[in-house]
């Protein structure tokens, strides 16, 4: 997990300005070990959890603290982390089809900004969805508008995703940005800049 996440952010900013890749284990190591004191999950199984977010740290601009956010967020949803870590990206990549993202925008009226990165607008998004789907038991209005974005097989991931991201995540997040060292943002972490990102998920119509 350590490696990863000092791969993953190596050439961003905050880590350039380290003195030497040790500096920058004792970062990754610090965070990775406050992600573990308050989520339930194990230092052992960081590396597998956070697979799931690396890429897509890379992809939308997310900082440190999101993707071990994300990471303990999906962790605490037990059996169903799986599908809502995938449900995540499929929420992300739907972002980059054009219909789908016009559906969002358009028909949901979530107020999502092309001159921001994904990694800054998630809580707008899932928030959005939140508003619209509800927190309860998921209806079938609520199932249908989930379909749309996401493949049936992963519907209920996000379901479980946005019944949970409020409370959890945000409470998640805080601690890990007050978290000793931490004076990373996603404006001067991730090396691509906004309109790479927005680039890899296709042409915006």
């Amino acid at each position: 997990a350590t490696v990863g996440l000092v791969n993953t952010y190596k050439g961003t900013p905050i880590f350039k300005q380290m003195a030497n890749e040790a500096e920058m284990y004792r970062y990754a190591l610090e965070k990775i070990g406050t992600a573990a004191g308050i989520g339930v999950i194990e230092p052992k199984d960081m590396n597998l959890v956070l697979q799931h977010f690396i890429q897509l740290a890379q992809n939308i601009g997310l900082t440190v603290d999101q993707a071990l956010a994300l990471s303990l967020l999906v962790t605490q949803l037990g059996s169903k982390a799986g599908p809502a870590a995938r449900a995540l990206q499929g929420l992300f990549i739907a972002l980059g089809t054009p219909e789908k993202f016009k559906y969002m925008t358009e028909v949901l009226k979530i107020p999502i900004d092309r001159t921001k990165t994904l990694g800054e607008q998630i809580e707008v998004i899932v928030e959005g969805l939140r508003k619209i789907v509800g927190t309860g038991e998921l209806s079938v209005a609520g199932q249908q508008v989930l379909t749309k974005i996401v493949s049936a097989e992963r519907y209920k991931g996000l379901a479980a995703l946005i019944r949970n991201f409020h409370d959890l995540y945000k409470g998640f997040l805080t601690d890990l940005e007050k978290s000793q060292g931490s004076v990373d943002r996603s404006s001067e972490e991730m090396t691509n800049t906004i309109e790479n990102q927005w680039k890899m998920f296709g042409k915006w119509i």
